[in-house]
């Protein structure tokens, strides 16, 4: 699959220099930031998460 973006000349610079220092090419440094973008849970839900939990400990333990 491929996805094109625009990026500003500032950022397209900053993605080729900070490739180069990882010996990547520019796409495979952007591959790797969105995969690892999408592995990482969001903390704000992690967050929402917990609190449903702790709320409905209670229930839980009783239906289980």
């Amino acid at each position: 699959m491929s996805i094109t973006i625009d990026l500003t000349e500032e950022l397209r610079k900053q993605l080729a220099e900070k490739a180069a220092e990882l010996n990547l090419s520019s796409e495979e440094l952007a591959a790797v930031a969105v995969r690892e973008l999408l592995s990482h849970r969001d903390e704000r839900f992690d967050r929402l998460l917990d609190r449903v939990l702790d709320e409905n400990k209670e229930l839980y333990q009783r239906l289980g």
